[in-house]
């Protein structure tokens, strides 16, 4: 079951909360298994927040235009900026996994496209981090071979 944006017609996948097109909220759809009354839990009216029927609010999967913003590109520019600092690819590679997942999500329509330049600046700046100190790692080691070779 597919879901169509109302905004531009386009065909999205049924768990996309913004459309792939034109990336406008789709809003709630049809109940998910959550809220499906054979599977025991209890049905709540449409636009009713997730809390009141004892549920977790999670935003992405309900469509709401005024979800907060995921963290996880701040999360990936964050650790991209610590891995330039100081730590490398031990905080590189992560930041390019997490940023590399948000923009999947974004692409998905499963998280909203207001963090995609910083999904990409994390996800680049991870990738940068881990080829700049993999480089200067090998660069330390071939000075430190020439060094001990050297005549005293």
């Amino acid at each position: 079951m597919t879901r169509t944006c109302p905004k531009c017609n386009q065909t999205n996948p049924p768990d996309a909360a913004f459309c792939l097109n034109c990336a406008a909220a789709l809003g709630l759809g049809a109940p998910t298994p959550t809220q499906n009354p054979q599977a025991g839990g209890q049905s709540p009216y449409i636009g009713a927040p997730p809390q009141a029927f004892g549920g977790t609010p999670n935003f992405a999967v309900q469509g709401n235009p005024q979800a907060p913003p995921s963290q996880r590109p701040l999360i990936s520019v964050i650790l991209a900026g610590v891995g330039l600092i100081c730590c490398g690819p031990l905080t590189g590679i992560p930041a390019a996994l997490v940023g590399w997942l948000e923009l999947d999500a974004i692409k998905n329509g499963k998280s909203s496209p207001d963090g995609k330049m910083m999904a990409q600046i994390g996800f680049w700046g991870g990738i940068g981090v881990t080829i700049i100190h993999g480089i200067l790692w090998v660069l330390y080691l071939l000075f430190g071979m020439f060094a001990s070779m050297a005549p005293y």
